[in-house]
């Protein structure tokens, strides 16, 4: 029987100047957390996704489409201080994927190229999302970011209150 959660998976989402995204496999589900620049989890904001069957069909889908599998091990530009840093591990049904960027993304016309355009990386992005929380409809990995601190924080708000 084929699963359809995978074996690892770990993804972070490191803007400048903003906090890091944090998403990691934990007991089966998603750990989606907020890091801060020590990568401690900034309070008030983790929370634990748990999709279902066909949220992963979906999200498995959005990885065959962008050939996530075969993206390099590193996708840096050089020039600048600022900017934006990425990194990827996951495996399922026997494949893995290692990937990072600084800057720099697989190029949508071919994962083997590096690009500065968030193209590729913005369609995993809002799979990614809609695999965390399916109502979100994020545009950009910034956005991608305040909606999943805001999830963060109103299930942090849900669990004090509950307690």
């Amino acid at each position: 029987m084929v699963s359809d959660r995978p074996s690892a998976f770990t993804f972070q989402l490191i803007p400048a100047f903003t906090p890091t995204l944090s998403v990691e496999l934990s007991g089966g589900n998603l750990l989606v957390s907020s890091l801060d620049q020590h990568g401690a989890v900034i309070s008030g904001t983790r929370f634990q996704a748990t999709p279902s069957a066909d949220e992963w069909s979906c999200f498995w889908d959005a990885v065959e489409f962008l050939d996530v599998w075969s993206w390099k091990e590193n996708y840096d530009l050089t020039g600048g201080r600022d900017g934006e840093a990425w990194k990827l591990h996951l495996e399922h049904e026997n494949k893995s994927v290692t990937a990072k960027g600084w800057n720099g993304y697989p190029a949508f016309d071919s994962p083997s190229k590096v690009s500065g355009s968030e193209d590729r990386m913005g369609v995993f992005l809002f799979s990614l999302c809609k695999l965390l929380s399916p109502k979100t409809q994020p545009t950009s990995g910034v956005e991608v970011l305040q909606n999943v601190i805001q999830l963060c924080r109103d299930d942090s708000r849900r669990t004090r209150r509950s307690t």
